[in-house]
């Protein structure tokens, strides 16, 4: 007979990797109309100016030049980031994360007089130190 026991279940899908401060680097916007590229926007930001603060207790935080701008709930659903906020607003990332780099994917729709408008977005961040 062998018993093994262990602590605390080790966390096989990513989210253990999530844990911690993240510099959001860049964020790269793909504008359609009706399924037709419209323009592609990169926005490059300075380390510090926005931070993603990722608590392995299912809370993280947003800070924009140190000062708190949101702070929401969060779960992992396979390859998904959902996050909650404190008004029960729901969205779901995409996701890739390694020790150092974190990619979110996200899309944002919405039909206008009969067109659908949509925003692709995808973030790089990098650990913070």
């Amino acid at each position: 007979l062998f018993l093994t026991t262990a602590c605390e279940k080790e966390k096989e899908d990513g989210s253990q990797l999530l844990e911690g401060k993240w510099n959001q680097r860049s964020t790269l916007r793909i504008d359609y109309i009706d399924n037709v590229k419209q323009n592609e926007t990169t926005f490059s930001y300075q380390t510090g100016k926005l931070v993603l603060q990722i608590a392995d207790d299912g809370t993280a935080k947003r800070f924009t030049d140190g000062v708190l701008s949101d702070s929401f709930y969060w779960i992992v659903d396979g390859n998904l980031f959902i996050t909650t906020s404190n008004s029960g607003v729901e969205l779901k990332y995409e996701f890739s994360v390694s020790e150092l780099d974190m990619n979110l994917k996200w899309a944002l729709q919405s039909t206008v007089d009969g067109h659908v408008m949509r925003s692709d977005y995808s973030a790089t961040y990098k650990k913070a130190e």
